[in-house]
């Protein structure tokens, strides 16, 4: 995946019912799957909406639901998705070929020690590590494959055997998850998009409201990719509980 021109995604099965929860999808043999394209573009925008931060605190039970203000919201959370788009593409740095990963023991007068033997642009794990023990991070950019800047993020990280206490780690430049006896870092690379998953115009959004529950109401958007090509996106059948 470190080589490919583009980003795939996590293929994943959306809830069909309310406080149900998305599941990841397998293959027949228990593969995860992957997706890209028009797919990718879809599965996310499907998720930006079915997010309990999306319609929560007073949305969620309230006597103001309407058609009108559904869409409003919705709108809102799809131009958002639009801004992240954009600003990831302006991101894009041509020059820069990765990151290196230093590393030393927490209390060490050692200096930092690189621990990857060559530019990271997705994942890197660091392994033979002591569990229990801290290790402080640094993590440098690499640009042309000549200069390299001072650490642009430092962060300290302790493997462990225990699954309670692998929580992420997230900063700037990077996400990090302690395992038993290594630490797997993911870096911010450039991200390159096909135009199939660009997200261009909001065409259309249209709410229905259940005919047997007057809470839930079905999503439906028709948008435009960066292709021009018109794509339909539509939420579960009745995921949003909206109103009393």
């Amino acid at each position: 995946m470190a080589d490919l021109p583009f980003q795939c995604e996590l293929k994943i099965n959306m809830p069909n019912a309310n406080r149900s929860k998305a599941t990841l999808a397998l293959s027949p043999t228990g593969s995860v799957q992957l997706i890209s394209g028009r797919e990718k573009l879809v599965t996310q925008m499907v998720r930006a909406i079915v997010n309990e931060n999306v319609f929560s605190g007073n949305v969620l039970n309230s006597n103001t639901g309407s058609a009108r203000s559904l869409q409003a919201l919705v709108t809102n959370v799809y131009r958002k998705f639009r801004e992240r788009q954009v600003q990831y593409v302006n991101s894009n740095d041509p020059d820069l070929t990765g990151y290196s990963i230093w590393r030393k023991a927490a209390g060490s007068d050692t200096d930092y020690v690189r621990v990857s033997t060559r530019a990271v642009t997705w994942k890197y794990v660091d392994s033979n590590l002591e569990n229990g023990t801290q290790y402080l991070y640094g993590i440098s950019r690499i640009y042309k494959d000549t200069f390299e800047s001072q650490f642009v993020e430092t962060f300290a990280a302790t493997p462990t055997a225990f699954a309670k206490n692998q929580e992420w780690l997230t900063g700037n430049y990077y996400s990090a998850v302690p395992g038993d006896s290594n630490l797997t870092i993911f870096v911010d690379y450039n991200r390159q998009f096909k135009g199939s998953e660009l997200l261009n115009k909001i065409l259309d959004i249209i709410t229905t409201q259940d005919s047997n529950d007057p809470r839930k109401w079905i999503i439906q958007a028709q948008i435009e990719d960066y292709l021009g090509s018109q794509v339909n996106v539509s939420s579960p059948k009745s995921i949003v509980s909206y109103g009393v």
